[in-house]
């Protein structure tokens, strides 16, 4: 019988994005630009289909919530 306080707290991500997918504040991070300018910018490349976008489920608390991530549009 598992412990139920195991089932209380949980791993801080629910799904591991693929190789290459990477958050808005990852790529901010990197980039080093601004929110708003890397979110301009990723809109375009997704405009343009140059990139592609998926939802990763993130656990925060007790609650998930799906995360974009974007990486090469293959």
């Amino acid at each position: 019988m598992t412990n139920w306080l195991d089932k209380l707290t949980g791993d801080a991500v629910c799904e591991k994005p693929p190789k290459g997918f990477y958050s808005l504040r990852e790529i901010v991070k990197i980039k080093g630009f601004s929110n708003r300018r890397t979110a301009a910018l990723l809109r375009d490349e997704l405009d343009a289909g140059r990139i592609k976008v998926i939802k990763v489920r993130i656990k925060s608390g007790q609650r998930e919530y799906p995360v974009p991530h974007y990486g090469p549009a293959k």
